[in-house]
């Protein structure tokens, strides 16, 4: 078998002739049978890659515009060198008669024995070569193609050829931006699969794919070379960080014999993002947006003071300390199941809307509020209810800087405890999309989603 890569030129009249190429073959033989008195064994294989000379080796592509039907046609002459390595051993008269030949490189050697009488070993014929010779005649329609016959030795011959005006690649998979989400399941993946067009198709193995490691994923391939048209991956395990999601860039290279003749097509960018609501981080006790999120700005520097508590089911935060004298634990604050509500919150003071991670991030400023106030209001003695006498968790002395009535619990009618209204009021300072660009959830401000 042989299979022929090819470049064609155009030379004064018009026709594409050979300007470079080379030719990969490959040759066995492998045949024994035994006849009465003899046998005869015959074990040759070789391969090798001849680089096509224009001197002495013929492609040419001529085109035919002048009949109804525009017409092409192709033809190959090349003859080359086949160095191969096997012996031939023919025994007859009951092994009285051997004769042998031994090849190695191509280099054949001649001998045997006669009645135990040995021939002298001789060298024997030239450089082995093989001739292949082709030609077509066919509509343009028909510049890919491929046809079979049975030669004068009645062996099959089969023929496969592609021209092309120019070698092309071009990316099919991932589409420009694509989302690529890790699964729900207790050991995440991330599985997908590159495709690329490449023309001729038997370039197609000459592509090698540069997909992105995600620090804290096990990333693997098939092939495991990741060659190839096309080419399926695996991350195994979500990173433990954030900033691993988001941005990547998947691009492919040609390998040097083509390189000077195909262009690489730009690369691709992806965007990677884990699954919001379930539990499948390095954590797995807790949804996997407050484990990313709190490593994020939507966190504000409080990401180890805060716990997530799942039993809450009746809001979505909260500080112990406020109006508690005997808590000790004044240090953190709780979040709970932002994802009851869908995500979205209504700022009940201001009116302000907060979906996904603007949420989250003004539930953390709200609670975190209180917890400040805790410590401004009361300091390090705690709570004093005597220095509350509408037991509203504010110090009487400072509920006129919120314009607040130290005789009412509720001064606004607002149904909660006045030392809400200042936690509210800074709620809504939270910048709204400032933190847009860490969110790496599914779904998410940067995914299509909250």
């Amino acid at each position: 078998s042989a299979d022929v890569e090819f470049t064609l030129i155009q030379d004064k009249e018009g026709n594409f002739v050979l300007e470079s190429g080379t030719l990969h073959w490959l040759n066995s033989n492998d045949t024994s049978f035994e006849y009465e008195g003899g046998s005869l064994v015959d074990q040759f294989a070789g391969a090798g890659a001849y680089p096509l000379d224009p001197s002495s080796d013929q492609i040419t592509l001529t085109f035919d515009f002048e009949g109804e039907q525009p017409m092409f046609e192709l033809e190959v002459s090349i003859s080359h060198p086949t160095p191969t390595n096997g012996e031939s051993t023919w025994t007859a008269l009951g092994g009285l008669f051997t004769m042998w030949i031994h090849s190695t490189n191509g280099h054949q050697v001649m001998g045997g024995q006669m009645i135990n009488q040995e021939f002298p070993e001789e060298p024997i014929g030239g450089e082995s070569k093989h001739g292949i010779y082709y030609y077509r005649r066919a509509p343009l329609s028909e510049l890919r193609g491929m046809e079979t016959w049975r030669n004068l030795l009645d062996a099959q011959v089969f023929v496969r050829y592609e021209i092309y005006d120019q070698c092309s690649v071009s990316i099919i998979e991932p589409v420009e931006n694509e989302r690529l989400v890790f699964s729900e399941d207790a050991d995440p993946l991330l599985e997908g699969m590159v495709e690329a067009t490449v023309l001729p198709e038997d370039w197609g193995d000459a592509v090698y794919w540069i997909i992105p490691e995600i620090v804290g994923s096990k990333l693997t391939y098939d092939p495991e070379d990741a060659q190839g048209s096309m080419v399926e991956y695996r991350y195994e395990d979500m990173p433990s960080r954030n900033e691993q999601f988001g941005r990547k860039r998947i691009s492919l290279h040609l390998e040097p014999s083509i390189s000077d003749r195909c262009k690489a097509p730009d690369p691709r960018n992806v965007r990677v993002f884990f699954p919001r609501d379930a539990t499948n981080n390095f954590d797995g006790d807790v949804p996997n947006w407050f484990y990313y999120w709190k490593q994020t700005r939507a966190a504000q520097g409080h990401g180890d003071a805060m716990i997530y508590d799942p039993a809450c089911d009746d809001a979505y935060g909260y500080y112990v300390g406020m109006g508690n004298p005997t808590e000790k634990n004044r240090s953190v604050i709780y979040l709970c199941d932002l994802h009851s509500d869908g995500f979205i919150h209504v700022n009940p003071v201001t009116g302000q809307v907060q979906r996904g991670i603007d949420m989250f991030a003004g539930i953390v400023l709200h609670e975190w509020t209180h917890l400040e106030n805790d410590h401004d209001w009361w300091g390090p003695r705690g709570y004093r209810p005597s220095e509350d006498r509408d037991n509203d968790r504010v110090k009487d002395d400072r509920e006129a800087a919120y314009g607040l009535d130290p005789k009412m619990m509720d001064t606004f009618g607002l149904g909660f405890r006045d030392c809400e209204y200042p936690a509210y009021l800074q709620q809504h300072t939270w910048p709204i999309g400032s933190a847009n660009r860490e969110d790496w959830a599914y779904p998410g401000k940067q995914s299509g989603g909250n």
